[in-house]
């Protein structure tokens, strides 16, 4: 008896950090179970797609068990730890009481920065839920988050009176160091709970402090509900980005928990800018369910290359809030840049830089600016909530009759960039000459991160199941044509004219009287 006591004893005692460690699939992601999923490798023939599989070889994926309309998201973690890194940063103390060494995962080569000793004072001392894997009795973080980024308390309403959601992103009194969220508004004024609450969360992230090519920030939505505690990191973010370059952080387009968009060590968000959410509170899933399940499809046609990602014509806002009018919600548009500038750009840039050059920036100037810039998308969603949905005034489609008579609040966060050996971000810019005034006059100087190109296999390409719409650089050509003909036809007139002048003038009689 003495002995199956011991036996236990010792046990219990050489097994509690495998107790104490959860399961990535112990938790639920967005609005789906995660014990209905499973961890499967990214080339897994069975689990997806040929075309899906073509991106996350060496990856790991969550595949649901049995398919009932879910799709799968990228998720490389196997266990949740929480608890505290010490004041060293060489070890974690998980909340049972267990003890790991820690470390966390290496960084990508290309990556321009990664985890120092910064990140290290900036996270001992605070509860973290850490997600990666333990090897040898090691904790290997893939992702960092604060457990503090929740809402156990209810959130007071607090009036912005004559602030913008633009002046919000902007204000440079909201902390830069700790996350913040306020309440913007809520059915009746009372205070917001964010207990297992349904959420539609629209994320903005800042521009870069070290990428001349990245001041417009980024743009994702995230769907699900939040935990018991008020905790919203395994949301899911439908993250859409460029597939034919390797990043040098390691992203790759696709829906993900939202610690790991925002806090994963080589291509979390948080690593490399500020962020900024709206939070929408509904109480019924079926509007955020509505908007997921078109995006899965969106997801689906993207891996196989039935439309491809395009940084002014179909980008991460763009595609997004396409999405969102395509169900019916009727987001104000903005207009262009200017007609003018991107007709004049196909010379200048044609003569000064490139014609591929002068093609790209006319369909920046030409290209609707809600689907162009983050900023300007995150504005104007933010906006038509605050003014129009949630006092539902001039309602035109079903959609947005549901949206407005779901949405039971809307709060504002700031989440902050963690120190590292990167360099500090910033809001990002709304206007082309915004972005002009950041970076250099020369652009020899600008600071660029190259991407070497990731050619999708043609054999894997399908057809595209619309026609491409015309670029608006071709309409600036067009355009920048009738211009040059019209200066050769003016030209032309002006010498046929003066030649029959001079003709006129040769062929005419002397006035002058003949000599005696």
């Amino acid at each position: 008896m003495k002995k199956k006591w011991l036996s236990a004893l010792i046990c219990g005692l050489l097994c509690s950090g495998a107790q104490a460690l959860n399961s990535v699939l112990d938790f639920d992601y967005g609005f789906y179970k995660g014990a209905d999923f499973e961890l499967k490798p990214g080339d897994c023939d069975a689990c997806i797609d040929e075309a899906a599989r073509f991106y996350f070889k060496g990856e790991k994926i969550a595949v649901p068990k049995n398919k009932n309309g879910l799709s799968f998201f990228w998720n490389n973690p196997t266990l949740v730890a929480a608890g505290y890194l010490t004041d060293d940063g060489r070890k974690f103390r998980e909340d049972s009481g267990e003890v790991f060494d820690f470390a966390v995962l290496d960084k990508i080569p290309d990556n321009l920065s990664y985890y120092n000793q910064k990140s290290s004072e900036y996270f001992s001392g605070r509860k973290l839920i850490v997600k990666g894997e333990v090897k040898d009795g090691k904790l290997i973080a893939e992702s960092i988050w604060p457990e503090n980024h929740q809402f156990a308390s209810n959130l007071e309403v607090k009036a912005v009176a004559g602030k913008s959601i633009y002046d919000l992103v902007r204000d440079k009194n909201i902390s830069d160091s700790e996350l913040t969220a306020q309440a913007l508004w809520s059915r009746d004024g009372k205070p917001v709970s964010l207990n297992r609450r349904n959420t539609l969360a629209f994320i903005l992230n800042g521009a870069q402090g070290d990428d001349d090519e990245a001041h417009g920030g980024h743009f994702a939505i995230a769907t699900g509900k939040t935990d018991g505690l008020g905790q919203w990191n395994n949301l899911l973010v439908n993250n859409f980005y460029g597939l034919d370059a390797y990043s040098e952080k390691g992203i790759i387009a696709s829906r993900v928990p939202l610690d790991l968009y925002q806090a994963e060590l080589n291509s979390g968000q948080s690593w490399y800018r500020p962020s900024y959410v709206l939070m929408v509170i509904l109480k019924d899933e079926s509007i955020a369910q509505a908007y997921q399940d078109n995006i899965n499809r969106k997801f689906d046609h993207f891996y196989r290359h039935h439309f491809e990602y395009n940084h002014a014509l179909a980008n991460c806002a763009g595609i997004n809030l396409e999405t969102l009018r395509e169900l019916g919600w009727n987001i104000r548009k903005e207009g262009v840049e200017s007609y003018l500038k991107g007709i004049a750009v196909i010379p200048y840039l044609t003569l000064t830089d490139s014609f591929d050059s002068a093609k790209k920036a006319a369909n920046y100037m030409m290209t609707e600016k809600t689907n162009l810039y983050p900023f300007v998308a995150f504005n104007a969603i933010g906006e038509d909530l605050l003014s129009r949905i949630v006092n539902k005034k001039d309602l035109t489609t079903e959609f947005e009759k549901q949206l407005a008579d779901d949405i039971e609040a809307i709060v504002y966060i700031k989440i902050p960039q963690f120190p590292s050996s990167r360099a500090e971000g910033a809001p990002p810019i709304a206007s082309f000459d915004e972005y002009m005034s950041r970076v250099p006059a020369n652009r020899a100087d600008w600071k660029i991160v190259p991407n070497p190109p990731r050619p999708f296999p043609p054999e894997l390409r399908e057809p595209a199941l619309e026609q491409d719409a015309v670029q608006p650089y071709v309409y600036a050509i067009a355009a920048n044509a009738l211009v040059l003909a019209g200066l050769i036809l003016g030209i032309g007139m002006l010498i046929r004219k003066f030649s029959r002048a001079r003709k006129r003038g040769a062929a005419a009689p002397s006035s002058r009287p003949s000599p005696p």
